[in-house]
């Protein structure tokens, strides 16, 4: 078979000869040079007016926002460091943790990669904590969790198979216990990395499992008759939660609170039982008078902006990073993310601005942190127009930054609120104790345990009203009016399903 191809035509030669002359014209490359030089000229011009633009808007928020006493320079946000030897958190259990290589955020010895999953001995939460509807640790219900059917018989409770099931880890507790003598803590996070949203934060998850194996087992101790060891357990959970308190990060203001919040559950237990002696209430009293998560959530929202704003500066001199901030699903720049490396940086400036208008916005609704109360219908109102904004046309708006990085903020603020009342309740609870030790009978009001049992009466974090407390029979009731803002009579909420619910009821703390 002859498959030599056939030669091109001679018509179809001379046409492509004669579009390549037509092409190469002296006349038509001096147009096309010239149509170039403008097409440049032009790119350059709007550059350069894109980025005038935008150097001035954002200097004049700039200057508004210092105005109005922002800090926006992220160093005055971190905490100082302390001496090695005198900080709990530099001890060998704990200090490989931010052993990371110079410059980088990948740890020195591999092997600590596997460090926080072995340090963490607790991820789960299990059922919720009863003390809510005043009932004790659902111990079936925790067997379900923990997976421990098999382990519990006619001579195993559950507590005690609880109890055995956190064995493997009592030598790390004690570790902790030991190294929590130091006088001081701070956890040597790498702030000053960049960009800001690569630096690593293993601790967190690590206090949050030990806090809830701590509550756990006080439990399990308290059940099974040792309220001794209960005691240090919960002792050693409030220290654990207190030792992110000054970090500049909002996820850890949450984890300080949700460890404060786990303990709750056996120290109502041991409360209502009547279980610790006048001293150790005494101390615990004056571990949760020292949680103050108002002006940690002042200081971490503050220091939230200081990080996103220190970020759009990085991801401003270095553009090339903008693909990097997620995948086709994840990154909000979508299939564009590479031509986005192209943009002037004056339309990063506008962005920044935007999310700095925005960020104030949505703080608008909180009012001043400092009065330790909140009205949460304009925090969420304030909350809701920001979220409708910054989906209007995000490109166009300069708001694709502030969709990213603006969080919730009346989640940040109800959630706040919820642990701040719950630490309150446990002070006051703890108050009302050893009131009744002394007196053999709970208090008329508040008011009349300060200044013998209490140094102030904390009010209400919902509009600062006085929380509301009741005598009843052989106990009392104890509560805020909750999220809804509204006195429910001291009845817990509940969803759609029957489950305690933090955003309807009040927040109540009753012994029975």
């Amino acid at each position: 078979m002859n498959t030599t191809p056939s030669p091109t035509p001679l018509s179809d030669r001379y046409v492509t000869l004669r579009l390549c002359r037509w092409l190469v014209d002296p006349l038509r490359l001096r147009i096309y040079l010239w149509a170039a030089l403008c097409l440049i000229t032009l790119i350059a011009v709007a550059y350069a007016a894109v980025n005038w633009h935008g150097a001035r808007v954002w200097a004049a928020r700039r200057a508004s926002l210092e105005a109005a006493g922002v800090r926006l320079e992220l160093a005055s946000f971190i905490p100082p460091r302390v001496p090695d030897e005198q900080n709990f958190t530099m001890t060998p259990l704990l200090a490989p943790l931010f052993d990371f290589k110079p410059g980088t955020q990948e740890w020195r010895d591999t092997n600590t990669s596997d460090l926080p999953q072995k340090l963490n001995p607790m991820r789960t939460d299990g059922p919720k904590g009863g003390w809510r509807s005043a009932r004790g640790t659902d111990w079936e219900g925790w067997i379900d969790a923990l997976n421990l059917k098999n382990a519990t018989n006619a001579t195993v409770s559950p507590p005690q198979a609880v109890l055995d099931h956190l064995r493997p880890w009592d030598s790390m507790l004690a570790q902790v216990r030991e190294a929590s003598r130091r006088p001081a803590a701070r956890f040597n996070a790498h702030y000053e990395h960049e960009p800001a949203f690569e630096i690593l934060l293993p601790h967190l998850g690590i206090l949050r499992g030990w806090c809830r194996v701590l509550a756990l087992r006080a439990s399990s101790y308290l059940a099974l008759g040792n309220p001794e060891a209960a005691y240090e357990d919960i002792a050693l959970g409030l220290y654990l939660a207190q030792t992110v308190r000054e970090e500049p990060l909002l996820i850890s203001h949450l984890v300080h609170g949700a460890c404060v919040q786990s303990l709750a559950q056996p120290l109502w237990e041991g409360l209502s039982a009547h279980r610790w002696t006048d001293s150790q209430i005494r101390a615990l009293q004056e571990s949760l008078e020292q949680v103050d998560l108002w002006s940690g959530m002042q200081r971490t929202l503050n220091a939230e902006r200081a990080f996103s704003s220190a970020m759009l500066d990085y991801i401003r001199e270095h553009p090339s990073i903008l693909p990097t901030l997620g995948d086709s699903s994840g990154n909000p720049f979508g299939a564009a993310a590479m031509l986005f490396t192209l943009i002037p940086s004056g339309w990063l400036r506008l962005e920044q601005a935007e999310y700095h208008r925005l960020y104030q916005e949505a703080l608008s609704g909180i009012g001043d942190p400092a009065r330790r109360h909140v009205d949460p219908a304009p925090v969420v109102e304030a909350t809701s127009r920001v979220e409708a904004e910054v989906r209007q046309a995000p490109l166009r708006n300069h708001r694709v930054f502030a969709r990213m990085l603006i969080p919730g903020i009346a989640a940040v603020v109800s959630k706040t609120a919820y642990n701040q009342s719950v630490a309150d309740q446990m002070a006051l609870a703890c108050a009302l104790e050893r009131y009744r030790w002394a007196h053999n009978r709970w208090p008329e009001t508040l008011d009349a345990m300060v200044p013998d049992f209490a140094r102030r009466i904390p009010t209400d974090g919902i509009r600062g009203e006085p929380l509301h407390y009741a005598v009843s029979g052989t106990g009392y009731t104890l509560y805020s009016i909750g999220w809804n803002g509204t006195d429910d009579g001291g009845r817990p909420g509940q969803d759609d399903k029957g489950r305690w619910s933090m955003s309807a009821g009040d927040w109540v703390w009753r012994i029975p």
